[in-house]
């Protein structure tokens, strides 16, 4: 029996000495949850700049329509929006005028839509309907918004400027 001890604690020894010592294994994986909440983000990026009647050839007040000048409108927004548009009273550069901001209009280009003359910024009209979101691979839908300027028999000779603002709401 005092062998038996001696052979047991010399076999105890040789396998500690040899890094062989009874390991007891976790798994080479393991696992976790995670919860997040994203909220909502509305955005969009406005590009183009509207100039009628530049390079020194004015625009006539004969009630007439100018040509188009595209706005692109782009969804940078993680849900559906709806874009509004709206505008505030034409400034004058010098003296006095009377061009009423309703001769600035705009029409959607996508889906075809009439032209809708501009409002205050009180009174935003809707310009753009149901935006997508930004596709998988980061493509942003967008679309184009024309404005048109037509200025009324009897407007003042001047320089008129305005601020259009468009402003996205989820839908």
């Amino acid at each position: 029996m005092e062998n038996l001890k001696k052979i047991l604690i010399f076999a105890l020894g040789i396998v500690m000495a040899f890094g062989l010592t009874p390991a007891f294994a976790a798994s080479p994986s393991g696992t976790n949850t995670v919860t997040t909440n994203v909220g909502q983000s509305v955005s969009l990026v406005v590009s183009g700049n509207a100039v009628f009647g530049g390079s020194g050839s004015p625009l006539q007040a004969d009630d007439a329509v100018s040509g188009a000048q595209p706005i692109n409108i782009s969804s940078t927004s993680n849900v559906p929006i709806n874009v509004s548009v709206s505008a505030t009273d034409f400034g004058v550069g010098n003296g006095t005028g009377n061009m009423p901001i309703s001769a600035l209009q705009w029409t959607n280009s996508t889906p075809s839509t009439p032209t809708v003359p501009m409002t205050t910024s009180g009174t935003p009209a809707t310009a753009l309907t149901n935006m997508g979101v930004p596709t998988p691979n980061g493509v942003n839908p967008s679309q184009n918004v024309n404005l048109d300027m037509q200025v009324p028999f009897g407007t003042l000779a001047n320089a008129y400027n305005t601020v259009v603002t468009w402003t996205a709401t989820p839908t």
